[in-house]
């Protein structure tokens, strides 16, 4: 893994200094527990303790939340491996990293994945960082690593993982970006704009209903359904998205005078779409939760890491090898 690669120190700041959060870790040390970049157009906090979790994005000069912010007190991170409602429980909402297993929990060549993966609620070690990056670093102990860059600059916030095998056997990953907006930016005129592409329906177990059609519409018992139109409260749409004619997507928001732009160029070829309007029941949700995950994914459904390894649907890196994806956000006003 490129340890020694310098972050770049050409960003705008606008005169903004970083900011760290240290709390003691209970052995008489400060530790960092989040840190916040900012620009005069947008704020940013990340919490390498929590899985490295973007945790907020303010578009400063409109005053709006971007990211999902969960209504619920988080449960004890230490639980979020269990099972998905622990994991849900634990969750502060935000953009994380699902990596290396997302979706349904699984076992592959004797190591068991939770739910999600274990690095989206494990702590990060921060490797470097200067006034508008940082880059952490988590690892497996079996040696397959991934350090992430998160950078700000004007508007836009960039994601750069490296993902490398250190290991002496070929080592098989699923990476999601799951980037997940709130409902500060989801009014009934925010729409989502794809310039060509297909769309997979999923079941909420993660595997595909057999709808597929054209983006923007499935067809649901005879009735097509306009997913880039946000839906009546108390429903919930689930898909995977493909054969883009452009890896990049817009968020129109009139009511805040936004707009998002979402791209990965690199190492994904689905984006997972999910959308939740109060209607889930179940603990914590409780019908409290109105977000939408735009999440660039390398596997097209959520049933696990073993599931998509058996499809040759998942990456492999061999030992030595190196895989990188990028996933942009830019935020117009």
């Amino acid at each position: 893994m490129p340890r020694s690669r310098g972050l770049s120190r050409n960003h705008e700041t606008h005169g903004e200094e970083a900011e760290s959060v240290r709390q003691e870790n209970g052995t008489g040390k400060a530790v960092v527990t989040r840190v916040k970049l900012a620009t005069a157009d947008l704020a940013i906090t990340i919490d390498p303790a929590h899985g490295g979790v973007i945790s907020s994005a303010v578009a400063r000069r409109a005053g709006v939340e971007l990211l999902f912010q969960a209504p619920w007190a988080p449960g004890p991170l230490a639980h979020a491996g269990q099972d998905e409602e622990a994991w849900t429980t634990a969750w502060q909402g935000g953009w994380n990293v699902l990596f290396p297993n997302a979706g349904a929990a699984c076992a592959v060549d004797g190591r068991t994945h939770p739910f999600h993966g274990a690095a989206s609620f494990a702590p990060w070690a921060i490797v470097d960082r200067n006034d508008a990056a940082v880059r952490l670093r988590w690892g497996n102990g079996d040696g397959l690593k991934i350090e992430r860059e998160i950078s700000v600059i004007a508007g836009t916030v960039r994601v750069e993982n490296v993902v490398g095998n250190e290991g002496p056997r070929p080592a098989p990953f699923m990476l999601v970006e799951h980037l997940i907006l709130g409902g500060e930016v989801l009014g009934p005129s925010t729409r989502i704009r794809i310039e060509g592409a297909r769309m997979i329906e999923l079941a909420n177990e993660g595997h595909r209903t057999g709808s597929e059609d054209e983006w923007p519409r499935i067809v649901r018992d005879g009735v097509p359904d306009d997913w880039s139109a946000r839906p009546p409260d108390h429903s919930a749409r689930y898909g995977a998205i493909h054969a883009f004619t452009d890896r990049a997507l817009w968020v129109e928001v009139p009511e805040r005078r936004l707009e998002l732009r979402i791209s990965w160029p690199e190492g994904f070829p689905y984006l997972w779409f999910w959308e939740e309007r109060a209607r889930e029941t179940a603990p914590p949700w409780k019908r409290s939760a109105v977000c939408l995950g735009l999440e660039p994914s390398t596997s097209a459904t959520g049933e696990g890491l073993a599931a998509a390894l058996a499809r040759d649907d998942t990456p492999v890196l061999e030992p030595g090898a190196e895989a990188r994806t990028v996933v942009q956000l830019d935020m117009t006003t």
